[in-house]
């Protein structure tokens, strides 16, 4: 900063140290201050509506993100963030929409092709949903994914085939759980009862 402290730069720097040791507080505050220096940088207008996304401030990152995509219209990331929010407020077409500008922007982004993957699901459209999980898996994505595809499958009655994609990323007791809230909600309750009883044998805290 003592260089020239009228720059953005140094505090774009200071804003990627502290998001990469998890302060993000400090990598928030840094970001604010490269954006009072550059009200007009696309990449620190995504950067800090990530960080506001993650932190919960859902009423002001969208204003970032469409700053974002209005100076820079390649920015995948900030349409992915749109919908994201979308998701968070029960607009599943309005999200998707979001999903589907990242995709025609990097079709090989894998967060975006789980995220559809997952408003899709929320919108009761379970084969495109499956589609979407399955082709982000194949791009590479991992964690979440595999427990969103699991929900999808348990949810159309192949628990198997679900409880498999859901130990790729969690335990067997969790696994179990998830089954049951599945097949509580397809009214199905005899498998229901059965997988929770498993849970519960599996860990106490079910």
């Amino acid at each position: 900063l003592s260089f020239d402290a009228t720059r953005p730069e140094a505090f774009v720097k200071i804003g990627a140290v502290h998001e990469q040791k998890g302060n993000a507080a400090l990598a928030e505050k840094a970001y604010e201050l490269a954006l009072e220096r550059e009200p007009d940088n696309a990449a620190v207008c995504e950067r800090l509506g990530l960080m506001y996304l993650k932190s919960g401030r859902d009423a002001e990152a969208p204003a970032l993100f469409e700053r974002a995509v209005t100076i820079d219209p390649k920015r995948w990331r900030s349409y992915n963030g749109l919908g994201v929010l979308a998701d968070r407020r029960g607009d599943f077409t309005a999200a998707i929409g979001y999903y589907n500008k990242a995709l025609a922007i990097d079709p090989a982004a894998a967060m975006a092709m789980n995220n559809r993957g997952y408003s899709r699901f929320l919108a009761g459209d379970l084969p495109g949903a499956e589609a979407d999980l399955q082709t982000a898996i194949r791009l590479g994505a991992k964690g979440s994914v595999w427990t969103n595809l699991g929900r999808v499958q348990a949810m159309q009655g192949r628990y198997a085939e679900g409880l498999e994609s859901l130990l790729q990323n969690t335990d067997l007791a969790h696994a179990y759980n998830l089954l049951g809230e599945a097949a509580m909600e397809r009214g199905d309750f005899e498998s229901g009862k059965r997988y929770f009883e498993s849970a519960i044998s599996e860990s106490p805290r079910y």
